[in-house]
């Protein structure tokens, strides 16, 4: 009687966690290369520590198919990468390339796409070289957002769009980002939102953008620096011009 009723918990738990994940097959579908993506993991514990809502962002190469004619790429992707879909994140290895079992768990996903005038055939060549020159370099433990030796996802994101006005902030005397931050710092740059998830579902197209203004504008607790988070509410209802 035990087992059985161990077991139809099993099923119902299952069932629950399988209900809850993003559709990647769908996903997939319509990313485009250099689609920015922004993740939220909440039983990651490092997510904890970071201020704002997104913990991680990231970068969409392409398909595998197409970037394996790169041979600035294609020995990374062989090495490290079996899927079909591949990006380019920092995390705590340092700069690489991965695929999609990464994200899996993510309960939020947000996917912005690069405005075309940003993406020029050269600019293309350029992004794709200057990223195969990251793979391999160490996390930034510093957050130091000029760093160039060191990096981490938001300063890879950085540098390769280095000619916005970013939102940098002021954190143990260096100037660094948050994903927030970039978040905004694109969406002020005509970066559109092609879809968001959120606890796992996507979100209306309707309600998208009243729903992340909110995430983004919430105010962010930072045990080191807490005179920014009381900062924070004055700033993030000021000067918001990417929602109308």
């Amino acid at each position: 009687m035990i087992k059985r009723i161990c077991f139809i918990l099993f099923l119902i738990i299952s069932q629950n966690i399988l209900a809850k994940s993003i559709n990647w097959n769908e996903l997939g579908n319509s990313l485009q290369p250099f689609d920015i993506l922004f993740e939220k993991t909440t039983f990651r514990i490092t997510d904890r520590f970071i201020p704002g809502h997104f913990g991680h962002v990231f970068i969409y190469l392409g398909k595998r198919k197409d970037l394996c004619s790169n041979s600035q790429l294609s020995k990374s992707i062989d090495e490290n990468t079996t899927d079909s879909l591949i990006f380019v994140e920092a995390n705590l290895g340092g700069v690489r390339l991965t695929n999609i079992e990464q994200y899996l768990n993510a309960d939020d996903l947000l996917v912005l796409r690069t405005p075309k005038f940003f993406l020029s055939t050269n600019k293309k060549v350029e992004l794709i070289d200057f990223i195969s020159k990251q793979l391999g370099k160490p996390y930034d433990f510093l957050f130091d957002v000029h760093s160039n030796d060191k990096l981490i996802c938001t300063e890879l994101i950085y540098n390769c769009f280095d000619n916005l006005n970013w939102q940098t902030k002021s954190y143990l005397g260096k100037e660094t980002l948050c994903p927030d931050d970039v978040a905004k710092t694109l969406l002020l740059n005509s970066f559109s939102i092609i879809k968001f998830y959120h606890n796992c579902k996507l979100v209306n197209q309707i309600k998208t953008e009243n729903k992340l203004y909110k995430l983004l504008t919430k105010p962010r607790f930072d045990l080191f620096n807490l005179h920014l988070f009381y900062s924070e509410i004055k700033e993030n209802y000021r000067n918001f011009q990417w929602i109308k």
